[in-house]
């Protein structure tokens, strides 16, 4: 177990809950807080994941044993009740969300009231993106973009509709879907590496390249470069961000290699571009 994990819960404010349904995001020891056994209804869902110990969880008079390594969803409007072991108590990182979040957990991980448990494909890459995120020491507006960053990242490292061998004949447009879908999903990662989707569409790098390039007129790394390029734009249009925040911010690895992509991009600096902005608001 990390030593470093203290017990912590930390609330998004009213702009996070309105446009990425986000509520609060935490951890808990229950060799220190005080387990309850009691029935709980909540307006809003969550997504916790165990990362020592057991525990159980109780939903429609339908018992789950729970241990290190699982996922376990708590459905809105729903009698719930979960609670650790008494003898291997349980510590667990969480994630609520208001309803009808855009992130659609449910489906992506295909959890619901009949099936709320899961079994981390990686657990030990789970429990190092909710450590990493709980390590940062930045701002509650910086933290909030990061936990969108991790859950993206979390999502499609746990994803369960990826394809399969037996998919013989993939065509052209599904594999440009999988391939944005993936890129979008991991745009804000700095260690994300194009080449990593290949092996998911059980293609050669080559392959996926070639057939992204004719549907697209692009690349699959020009278009990751567009879409970090995007959430770029997006962000300077909320917020006066410096160079170095944008750059940690959309994922790329340093600030000279970003402004040299930007200015490449839009003809101008960050320091042009957000003038630019100004002058048409």
């Amino acid at each position: 177990m990390n030593n470093l994990r203290t017990n912590k819960r930390i609330f998004f404010n009213e702009t996070w809950d309105t446009y990425y349904k986000l509520r609060n995001i935490g951890y808990h020891d229950f060799h220190i807080i005080k387990p309850t056994k009691f029935a709980r209804i909540y307006d809003w869902t969550s997504l916790h994941f165990v990362v020592s110990g057991k525990g159980t969880l109780i939903i429609r008079d339908k018992v789950y044993k729970l241990c290190a390594g699982d996922f376990f969803y708590i459905p809105a409007n729903e009698p719930t009740i979960y609670y650790s072991d008494d003898i291997e108590p349980w510590s667990y990182y969480w994630i609520s969300f208001s309803k009808s979040s855009g992130f659609k957990i449910e489906d992506i991980l295909k959890l619901s009231n009949k099936s709320p448990k899961l079994t981390a494909k990686d657990p030990q890459k789970v429990s190092e993106l909710f450590d990493a995120l709980f390590s940062l020491e930045v701002s509650q507006s910086e933290f909030s973009y990061m936990t969108v960053s991790m859950l993206m990242q979390l999502l499609a490292c746990e994803a369960t509709h990826s394809l399969s061998p037996s998919n013989n004949k993939i065509s052209p447009k599904k594999i440009v879907s999988t391939v944005k879908q993936i890129i979008e999903l991991n745009h804000t990662n700095p260690n994300f590496n194009i080449k990593e989707i290949a092996p998911v569409l059980y293609l050669s790098t080559r392959q996926v390249d070639r057939i992204f390039k004719d549907e697209t007129g692009m690349t699959p790394r020009a278009y990751l470069i567009d879409v970090k390029l995007f959430h770029v734009t997006q962000l300077l249009k909320e917020n006066d961000y410096k160079v170095k925040e944008l750059c940690r911010i959309a994922g790329f690895f340093d600030e000279f290699q970003f402004m040299k992509i930007f200015k490449a991009k839009f003809g101008m600096t960050v320091k042009e571009y957000r003038r630019s902005i100004t002058e048409t608001l």
